[in-house]
This record gives structure tokens, C-alpha cells and sequence, in this order.
């Protein structure tokens, strides 16, 4: 009978810690889906206020602030939000969130305990880089030397939304 209860007692801890970890999503940032037209995203029930920023050798998307967000994530106070939107048709795709040296470990323990322990780290120059992967969202964090974090959560949206069209055919 220990058996039998010690082998129940283990395979619903595994069940639990697997369920953890195999249905975790980034379905977006904040209020925003990834893949959202600029246009059409609401703060509130109405329009979001974005501020275009301008950013010098950036070919991979636009870049904006929401005008009066909470910088607050946790108990990281952040210096920005930048929200990135592609070039081609304007979608949410990105956001890069930067903070001060000081709050880089709470920001990593508030990442490890919604996604789980990180799949890479490697030192570069003057950055420790962490990735986590989730599904078709990579999340980046470069924790500077000296003086900041960047946190980036990037979609691949449209390569999970073009599996999603062509696992779900019906007229071929």
C-alpha cells in the first residue's frame, strides 16, 4: 500500500510540475497581443497613446513609448517600455524593457519564476545574456556591467500563425 500511495504521490507531482512548464504562453505584453495592429490597440477602452521614438540603425520594426504607463513590473521600478511594431504592416511584435543595474536580479527572479529556469546564458564584452524560450516568444535578458538591464520579449507570431493556417487545411 506505501507503494502504491508513494508512486501516486509522485506521478501527480510530476503531472504538476510538467503542466507548469508545458502550458506557459506569452500571448503578448501588458493588454497587447503579439501580432496586434498599432491602429487598433485599446489602454483603458480607448485608443493607446503611442509616441514614436526615433532610433538611429534600426532596421527590425518601429519603436514606441506608451505615453503615462506604469513603469512598474513587480517591485522593478523600469526607465522604459518600448513597444516595437514591424516596418511591413505595423504589428506588435516586440517590447524591450530597460531598467537600472540595481534591479537586474529581481527582474531575472521575476522572469525564472513566471517562465522557469532560463536555456542559455553566455558572457559577452561587457553583458551576461539570459535566454528563456516559450513556444514561438524568445525572451532576452542582457544585464549590463554597469549601469542597466534590457529585457526582450520578441514573437515570432507569424511563422506560429502560418503553422497554425497550414496544420488546419480543409481543402486540400
Amino acid at each position: 500500500m506505501k507503494y502504491i500511495i508513494t508512486l501516486f504521490v509522485a506521478i501527480s507531482l510530476f503531472a504538476s510540475t510538467n503542466a507548469q512548464t508545458k502550458d506557459t504562453k506569452v500571448e503578448g505584453f501588458r493588454d497587447f497581443k503579439w501580432g496586434e495592429e498599432m491602429s487598433g490597440m485599446k489602454v483603458n477602452g480607448e485608443l493607446a497613446n503611442f509616441i514614436k521614438m526615433e532610433k538611429e540603425n534600426v532596421k527590425d520594426g518601429d519603436y514606441y513609448i506608451l505615453a503615462e504607463e506604469s513603469l512598474m513590473i513587480g517591485n522593478v521600478l523600469l526607465s522604459s517600455i518600448e513597444y516595437v511594431f514591424s516596418k511591413k504592416d505595423a504589428r506588435f511584435f516586440k517590447v524591450v524593457l530597460t531598467g537600472k543595474k540595481i534591479d537586474s536580479e529581481q527582474m531575472h527572479f521575476i522572469v525564472d519564476y513566471k517562465y522557469g529556469e532560463n536555456v542559455n546564458e553566455d558572457t559577452k564584452d561587457d553583458r551576461v545574456i539570459t535566454e528563456w524560450l516559450i513556444n514561438n516568444v524568445s525572451i532576452t535578458m542582457k544585464d549590463y556591467t554597469l549601469h542597466k538591464f534590457e529585457l526582450t520579449l520578441k514573437s515570432d507570431w507569424e511563422a506560429a500563425e502560418a503553422y497554425r493556417k497550414n496544420t488546419n487545411v480543409s481543402d486540400f
